[in-house]
């Protein structure tokens, strides 16, 4: 789990985890072949064994649950006996006896059907308790690297049986592995594409290698940064590289553009260098300062790899800046190699020449234009309210993926995580008392009636069956005990009935404790969250003498969904208004700071509306794309609405000043956006969702915020600085 350490929710967990043990689980599911009648055959047993045994002895299994382990419990001669349903599951002959007995014994034993077993007898699974190291992925990787490799060395499949896997373990080392498998190919192809753009855009190697000099350097320095502080690598900050890539060629676009307009003029190296970092120093800098603002506001939220995230992608956009005014800078003086036909190119040609066309096709449209805007902002006022975030793990992975198909059949058969409800008798050996364990009993039927729910497991039941097995396995004794003593004595003769199982996991040492472990099936954040408050709801107000907590897995995904949420309002709020008072500091005006501001946020929020339009949730990815978008998309208003304000101070009318700023930075504004549509379109390809998600949201909000910059910014300043067309006495020509 993401969460603080100090975080109520992990406290109660590792509270949960002091009385019981581990809590994660992994599951290995297998079913009849086809030509078998059920899974009571030699060769079917044998793997089941083969299965438990390997994972039995790995180093980061707790305990093991299966059907060639399993043990009953019965009456013989009067004495209470628990036995291995297979002596020695190995050596089992195809008509064996065993099988057959085993077969009786399975077919009516409740305590494992839902559990263990299907009441069908088709499907089993060997259910594996895994070792709990908080914050730490390495041991899951490591055991389900050793399950498939042991899997394909037995080649299973080849014996006709469809080996299922599931769990906490299985499912991080699917993510973990399809993350790096999409670093390692997504990340260089996004950057040969925006490569060969910047080829097409400049016509010059040199543009296309100058870029990642700045961008190098800075993730260099970031990486030292995350090392320094200790900050492991995460799901989260697997962003982080996207997010310095787009940062960086967002600045190097500016900074190169304005360098090679210099030296095409005639200006030397050192004297074009210089211009830029004069005349861009101070748009950068509050781009930088934005962008981190942006970024540092995700800190807001109580998870630890955000709050990591937000550090290095908040710092990271300040070193992009001091490299790119200092190193970047002093590299360029030393150029003497620049794109001289850059000015020949159809793209270049394409681009200054509709450059040329948007101040007077703004100016002509401006209140089109506007309603335009106003409509999509009606549009967000109503769907962004909407937003829900669901990080649901099934949402994570692709249909068509082996991984998501086998945790729907777990879903399907013994349903996927659950709730973990602890219930205090209040004293020690309390758990003994028949009052007590008739008012958990209800409570357990009560929770097995929610459609939601599987099959409870407890001691419950186990008492009524140690019972009714003292009672030559009469039906009509399976019942609670009826004295403390009664129950007292039911768990002596067990625990001397030579059982591996020592209910440890069940009931505290003290006997104060006892666990209810209640599967729930798939359910998204929003119906997990409305169910769980409805079941504790109805709990508290039907049990009010037993005192009760709530904790597992599905608890605290449930908190996650939480902070989520209240993190994603909080932390756009926190940076929508930090960087709109820098807005209004760096252009001396509400008016302008409102102006250029507009246009940058509202495609993030046109995006996060059509997410809910079109049944989409977002999550933690997703929402780290609102903060890094809003970042850039500010950056291209800072620029061109700087250079519009410069050239108002210089005496031009509103009309020239709109013109000469769309001309002159609105070229790097459609450079950069290109390079970033194209370039994480690439995305579309990956094989996690949210990866695929993350690309398109990208793209999509770089698309609207440069029509924003170019259509909409203009159209507000020809607005609101309407009545200045007309060009002022002494408007330089």
């Amino acid at each position: 789990m993401f969460m603080l350490k100090d975080d109520p929710n992990i406290e109660k967990f590792e509270n949960f985890r002091d009385l019981f043990g581990d809590a994660e689980y992994l599951s290995v599911g297998v079913t009849a072949r086809s030509r078998d009648s059920d899974l009571f055959v030699s060769d079917t047993i044998k793997i089941i064994d083969e299965i438990s045994t390997m994972l039995e002895d790995h180093e980061h299994v707790t305990k093991v649950s299966s059907l060639s382990k399993y043990q009953y419990t019965h009456d013989q001669n009067g004495v209470l006996v628990t036995d291995n349903l297979f002596d020695n599951p190995s050596s089992l002959e195809e008509k064996a006896l065993e099988l057959l007995q085993a077969r009786k014994i399975m077919s009516t034993e409740l305590l494992a059907h839902g559990r263990i077993i299907t009441k069908d007898l088709q499907h089993t699974r060997v259910l594996v308790r895994t070792e709990y190291i908080r914050n730490e992925n390495d041991h899951k990787v490591k055991l389900s690297n050793d399950i498939y490799d042991f899997l394909k060395k037995k080649k299973y499949s080849e014996q006709g049986y469809k080996i299922r896997l599931g769990g906490g373990a299985i499912i991080a080392e699917r993510f973990e592995a399809l993350s790096e498998r999409d670093t390692q190919i997504l990340n260089p192809l996004v950057a040969a594409i925006m490569c060969l753009i910047l080829y097409f855009l400049y016509g010059s190697i040199t543009a296309c290698i100058l870029p990642w000099f700045l961008i190098g350097t800075s993730v260099v320095l970031v990486r030292a940064l995350q090392a320094w502080l200790s900050f492991p690598n995460t799901v989260v900050n697997s962003a982080l590289m996207p997010t310095l890539m787009i940062i960086g060629m967002g600045v190097s676009v500016h900074v190169l553009s304005e360098f090679f307009t210099c030296r095409n003029n005639g200006v030397s190296s050192k004297s074009a260098a210089k211009t830029v970092v004069k005349n861009l120093f101070k748009p950068i800098f509050f781009t930088a300062f934005t962008t981190s603002v942006g970024f540092g506001a995700l800190a807001v939220t109580e998870l630890v790899p955000v709050k990591q995230y937000a550090v290095l992608a908040g710092v990271g956009s300040l070193i992009i800046f001091l490299v790119a005014m200092t190193l970047f800078a002093c590299l360029l003086s030393l150029i003497t190699i620049y794109p001289k036909h850059q000015n020949h190119l159809s793209l270049n040609v394409f681009v200054v020449n509709a450059t040329k066309l948007l101040a007077n096709y703004t100016r002509r449209n401006r209140k089109l234009i506007a309603f335009i805007a106003i409509l999509f902002v009606t549009f967000c006022i109503w769907s962004v309210p909407k937003i829900s975030v669901d990080s649901n793990i099934f949402n994570y992975f692709k249909s068509n993926n082996w991984i998501n198909q086998d945790m729907e059949y777990f879903d399907k058969l013994y349903k996927f995580s659950g709730i973990e409800v602890v219930v205090d008798s209040g004293r020690v050996d309390g758990i003994k008392d028949p009052q007590f364990l008739k008012n958990v009993e209800a409570l357990e039927k009560q929770l097995n009636s929610f459609s939601e729910t599987g099959k409870v497991n407890s001691v419950i039941n186990f008492l009524k069956k140690l019972r009714q097995s003292l009672n030559s396995d009469d039906i009509k004794f399976f019942i609670l005990p009826e004295t403390s003593d009664m129950a007292a004595q039911l768990l002596l003769m067990y625990e001397n009935s030579g059982p591996d199982d020592d209910l440890s996991d069940s009931i505290d040492f003290n006997n104060r404790f006892l666990r209810l472990s209640v599967p729930i099936e798939n359910l998204s954040a929003s119906e997990f969250a409305r169910f769980y408050k409805f079941v504790r709801a109805e709990i508290f107000e039907q049990f009010p003498e037993l005192k009760i907590d709530y904790t597992g897995p599905m608890v605290l995904y449930n908190a996650q969904e939480i902070y989520i949420n209240e993190g994603l309002k909080q932390s756009f709020a926190l940076a929508l208004t930090t960087i709109g008072i820098s807005f209004f500091i760096l252009f001396g005006s509400f008016k302008y700071g409102f102006i250029a501001l507009f246009p940058s946020v509202l495609p993030i929020l046109i995006v996060g509306g059509l997410t809910t339009f079109i049944g989409i949730s977002l999550d933690l990815g997703t929402i780290i794309v609102g903060a890094m978008c809003m970042g850039i998309a500010v950056d291209d208003a800072i620029h061109v609405m700087a250079r519009y304000l410069r050239y108002r101070s210089k005496g031009f009318d509103t009309h020239k000043s709109i013109d000469l700023s769309v001309r002159e930075s609105g070229k790097a504004v459609i450079f950069t956006s290109i390079i970033l549509v194209c370039g994480f379109s690439v995305m579309l390809f990956a094989s996690l969702v949210p990866t695929i998600l993350f690309g398109v949201f990208v793209a999509f909000i770089m698309g609207l915020a440069l029509l924003g910059d170019l259509f909409v910014l203009p159209a507000l300043l020809f607005i609101f600085d309407g009545h200045q067309f007309h060009r002022h006495k002494g408007e330089k020509k």
